[in-house]
């Protein structure tokens, strides 16, 4: 008798380590997660979208504030599945392409993560599908010939308010009052000298040059000189230097000087750009009125979840951060 029991303490022990860990049962992809209306959202789904808010939060996420995001947006996933579907759109095959091409990158990247979580690469590229669908049916709705066109003027003025493109070069401030005061005066001159003649080759002297011969002073690797962009609201650069950038003239430069950073900056003409922003613009316009949109039309939509499987979820994946 105790032979026997020592054997089933043995096979519970190999039971309960097969799993993710104790109080966790290894996540079933396909399995049901939750009901949004009368549609089933996978496990893996579910997974996907809950990893995104426990990353966000980090360290301060709360279990029943992230699983109710996440289920928010499997909510949307659904509504923009449906509507998609029901204005009888499809993707174009370079579409397809350009989703597998994307869904191959994040499997490469984080396709090991993934698999522990319970998100296959079919998931991947369901989240890619529905998103390429999003965008169609925003273009569909909002764009060219749309129910609620947004024309193209419009467009170009959001663009030119809230797009900058430029080229700099940067040092730091250290509070240091004589050293600041040195690299103020050291960007002025470096501004002032661009187009002047240099004694050396007794030709104008172009931003990359005066970058050049500020890191041969400095020793310092000399600024790449490509052209960046910023779009209104980032917080990449100091809070005012969109605003700065944005009121000079194109082509010309300017010291921009803020707490711990001095810029020496040229706003460079991003006119050619505008084709390659169109769709985040036009989803930046329209974000709120498609939100609105999908209310309306799903405004009767419950959201039922399963509880044991949404919370093994996140224990899983709270226990891989952890780790």
């Amino acid at each position: 008798m105790k032979l026997r029991k020592s054997v089933l303490l043995i096979l519970i022990l190999a039971l309960c380590l097969s799993f993710v860990g104790c109080g966790k049962t290894a996540i079933n992809t396909n399995e049901v997660a939750l009901t949004v209306g009368d549609a089933g959202v996978d496990a893996g789904v579910f997974a996907y979208f809950l990893d995104t808010q426990v990353k966000t939060n980090g360290e301060n996420t709360n279990k029943a504030d992230a699983i109710e995001e996440a289920e928010k947006l499997c909510a949307e996933y659904v509504k923009v599945n449906t509507e998609f579907k029901n204005r009888e759109l499809s993707l174009s095959g370079s579409a397809k392409g350009s989703i597998a091409a994307a869904v191959d990158e994040v499997w490469n990247l984080y396709g090991g993560y993934y698999e522990k979580i319970g998100v296959s690469k079919e998931t991947v590229t369901k989240i890619k599908t529905s998103d390429a669908y999003k965008e169609m049916l925003v273009s569909s709705v909002f764009g060219a010939g749309g129910d609620k066109e947004i024309s193209e003027d419009q467009m170009k003025t959001y663009f030119n308010e809230n797009y900058i493109f430029f080229k700099y070069m940067t040092a730091s401030l250290t509070g240091d009052a004589e050293a600041d005061k040195a690299t103020t005066s050291k960007f002025k001159e470096l501004k002032d000298n661009i187009g002047r003649e240099d004694s050396d080759t007794e030709e104008e002297m172009t931003f990359e040059d005066v970058n050049k011969k500020y890191s041969e002073e400095t020793g310092e690797p000399a600024a790449e000189l490509n052209i960046s962009t910023m779009k209104k609201g980032s917080d990449t650069f100091p809070e005012k230097f969109f605003t700065d950038v944005l009121e000079m003239e194109v082509d010309s430069y300017k010291v921009l000087s803020y707490d711990e950073n001095i810029f020496l900056v040229q706003r460079v003409d991003g006119s050619s750009y505008f084709g390659d922003y169109k769709t985040s613009i036009l989803d930046y316009m329209t974000n709120t009125d498609f939100e609105t949109l999908m209310t309306t039309n799903y405004k009767d939509v419950k959201i039922v979840g399963n509880e044991n499987i949404e919370s093994n979820i996140y224990l899983t994946i709270k226990d891989l951060k952890t780790k």
